[in-house]
């Protein structure tokens, strides 16, 4: 199966948050996330192992109350359940992987 970006819609997910939900599996799902800067994800959690990638930009990630300065080429990863979030210190684009997919991002 072949996704063409331009073919996919795109969903804000909150003020200066777009999410494209690229491919998906059984198994996997990948999404792409582009931010202006200043935008912040609310710490949260979910039943879903998440890894991901700094396209472009510089983001803080907070994984378990411990604050991460990560730029472009830096990569995360979090077992399902563990409290994380972002703040978009400059526009950036950032992909994730979750397994299993994310029901609420089909």
């Amino acid at each position: 199966m072949i996704i063409r970006h331009q073919n996919v819609p795109g969903v804000t997910m909150l003020p200066g948050l777009l999410r494209k939900t690229m491919a998906t599996t059984g198994k996997l799902m990948l999404a792409e996330f582009t931010a202006t800067a200043g935008t912040v994800v609310p710490v949260h959690t979910h039943p879903n192992d998440q890894v991901g990638y700094v396209v472009r930009g510089k983001v803080k990630m907070t994984i378990e109350g411990t604050d991460h300065y990560l730029e472009a080429g830096d990569s995360y990863a979090m077992p399902a359940g563990v409290p994380h979030g972002a703040e978009f210190l400059t526009e950036a684009a950032v992909i994730d992987v979750f397994t299993p997919p994310r029901e609420d991002y089909r």
